[in-house]
Parts: structure tokens; sequence; C-alpha cells
């Protein structure tokens, strides 16, 4: 795979692996020139595409040949007369013939020097494998030599490994949230309700701590949930980093950011689920909706720049968790809803960021509507009388 965002994939990239002589592998094919109106083709292509999801992710790369060594020849480019009715069909050919879809593919054209066309086609590894080519049923891996079908024990161990890395996910979630609740937390909490947003990529129990602590300034290190510049504290711990709000130096802290080894981000915040009485809210606990989408906007944003930062490869989940929230309502411009939350814990379905171009418009909106179904509706409401 080229070792840059596919949005700054360019023709001196493309160059620069036929200058390195840089072979096919397990995360990069060449083809010189594929049509998809081939039957041929969409085969091929499918079961390349599907070979990458299936293992580490990978570039397939259409425009440039290859020699019997498997090394790039020349940046030839295709002839391509429409360039945008070309990515359609590649990717209407992906989401037909995939089963289970892919959760990833992306397709980037690049115009080299004689006015041809390059697609870099770029598939992350599924959450979601293995994947199976529907027309000819078959699965696909690959190794250093490229891609292969799968024999039924490597299907069995992928989804078996899918499984598990899924059941790891939610482990290490209901592993944080119990430890939280027993106050056995990085940094002593206020005794209250809490806000908890877990980020954990699908690498996490794969790859050693692709974060390396020794490297990483307190300052790179990501802040806490709230939006306004705060003067943050820091420490280093057996976990990876944590920075936490403690402005009048109390016993305990409003809320802190732990970064761990592995990529993965737990944020927790006391201040936003609001206990005491304030003009024009009624008597009780509640949670400000416009103010909740601020924080999950801002701190979305923090945490998935610092991790593509830290080249760690997406998918990402979201988790969201509401903790102590029994009796909280919702509020929104100026308008309380009495309807309040029936439990202690309320865990909202995770949500995946599937690349870091993705839009997080889907992903927000998602955790909120699920916090005002807690609250006994069926999605956000406007606040308007």
């Amino acid at each position: 795979m080229i070792p840059v965002s596919l949005e700054d994939v360019d023709e001196n990239h493309l160059q620069q692996l036929v200058d390195d002589a840089v072979l096919e592998a397990k995360t990069i094919e060449y083809k010189e020139e594929w049509n998809p109106n081939s039957d041929a083709h969409k085969g091929k292509f499918l079961a390349e595409i599907t070979s990458f999801a299936n293992a580490r992710g990978g570039d397939l790369i259409l425009g440039i040949g290859e020699n019997d060594n498997g090394e790039p020849d020349a940046v030839t480019g295709m002839e391509i007369p429409n360039v945008d009715k070309a990515i359609d069909q590649w990717g209407n050919i992906a989401r037909r013939n995939v089963n289970p879809r892919l959760p990833s593919m992306e397709i980037k054209p690049i115009t080299v020097n004689n006015e041809r066309t390059v697609l870099v086609i770029r598939t992350r590894q599924s959450w979601r494998s293995p994947h199976r080519v529907r027309s000819n049923d078959k699965f696909y891996g690959r190794s250093s030599n490229g891609r292969y079908p799968l024999d039924i024990h490597e299907i069995r161990d992928e989804i078996l490994l899918s499984e598990t890395n899924a059941e790891e996910i939610r482990e290490f979630r209901a592993d944080r949230i119990a430890k939280i609740r027993a106050d056995n937390t990085p940094v002593p909490l206020r005794e209250c309700a809490k806000l908890v947003l877990h980020l954990i990529p699908i690498n996490t129990f794969t790859l050693d701590n692709p974060i390396d602590i020794t490297t990483l300034s307190s300052s790179d290190a990501p802040g806490t949930f709230r939006r306004q510049p705060l003067t943050l504290n820091v420490r280093y711990n057996i976990d990876g980093i944590v920075r936490y709000w403690n402005p009048n130096d109390e016993e305990r802290t409003y809320g802190y950011t732990q970064t761990f080894r592995s990529g993965c981000i737990e944020a927790v915040d006391t201040m936003l689920l609001r206990e005491k009485d304030r003009e024009n809210v009624d008597d009780g606990r509640y949670i400000p909706s416009t103010a909740l989408r601020e924080y999950f906007e801002h701190s979305l944003d923090q945490y998935l720049t610092f991790l593509q930062s830290e080249e760690i490869s997406p998918p990402i989940f979201v988790f969201v968790s509401i903790l102590d929230a029994k009796g909280y309502y919702m509020w929104n411009n100026q308008r309380s809803y009495q309807n309040r939350i029936d439990r202690d814990v309320v865990l909202v379905p995770e949500q995946s960021i599937e690349r870091y171009s993705q839009s997080l418009d889907d992903c927000i909106d998602n955790c909120i509507n699920a916090i005002w179904n807690a609250a006994g509706y069926p999605k956000e409401q406007s606040g308007q009388w």
C-alpha cells in the first residue's frame, strides 16, 4: 500500500513505485489496462479487492504495468473517455458482487503526464471478513505472492478471527465501563454522572503497541471532551498517556482522556450532564442536546486526526456511554422534555468510521438519536414549541 493517505497520492508517488522497483506483494497489485465492461477483468477485480479486504488491506493500481518479476515497469495510465463513469462502474461491480458488502473501498483517479489516467483503488482491511465473490462463490486471501483462493480451513479461521475481533472490542469497552463505575480510573473523577467516549481501532488486538509513547509529547496527545481551550494536566502511565482537567487542583478531576499504547482512546467528562438548577430549567438532572452535539463534533474530529497522524488504520469503532444516567431528561433550545432515562447505564450501539475522509454527521446523529431514544423519544427533538 502506498504509505500516504489516498487523497494525497499523486503522480510522483506512482513514479516512485517504478523508480524503487516496489514489487507486487501482500498490499499492492499492478495492472496495466483493465476495463469494467470486460467480464474477465470484473472477475479479477473482485478477486483482488476481496483478497485485500480479507487480509491487511492494499492498493490495486490500474494503469501501471508489471514485468514477469512483479516489478512495475512504467506509469502508462489508461485511456478512459469518462473517468467518473468508470469509477462508478467499478464501485457498482464491488457493491453488487461481494458478500458481505465491503465496508471500505475508495478510488482515486490520477492524471499522468501523457494525459492518461491511473486509478488507485484502496481497500482497507475489513472487520466483516471473510468476503465472498458472488460470481464464483470463492473467498480470496493474500500472501507475499499475491492473491490466492482460501481453502475451507482458512475460511473457517477467518470467520473465527472476525468474530473474535468483534468480541474483544466489545469486551474492552465493557471492561473499561466497569472500571470507571468502580472508580478505577487513571485519575480520580468527581462522583456524579459521566459521559464516556471510546474509540477502538480494528487492529487494537492484533498489533503490538502501534503508538510509541516514548516519542509522543504531552502536547500532542489528545485533549479532553471540552471544546473550550483548557490548561490540562498530563501524566504518563502503564497504559499510555492521560490528559485531564483539574483547574482548582482538587482531589477529584472534571474529566480526562486516556490514550492507550494500543491506539484506543477513552474520554470521560463529568461536566456536561447537569445536576443543578438553572434559569429556565426545571428542577432535576438534564442533558443539553446542543452542547452534547458540540462535544461530539469537537472530540471526534480531534481524536480521529490524532489516530490518522499515528498511522492507525481504520475502521475505528466509536462507543458512547452514559453512566449513572437514570432520572436524567433531555434539554434542547430552551425547552425541557420530561420523559426520563430509565436505567443507570446507557450503552449507545457502536458506530464505525470506515475511512478518515468520511463525514462524521451520520455517526454523531446516530449517537444523539440513541440517547434521545433512551430518554423516551424516537429521535432528537428540535426544541421548538
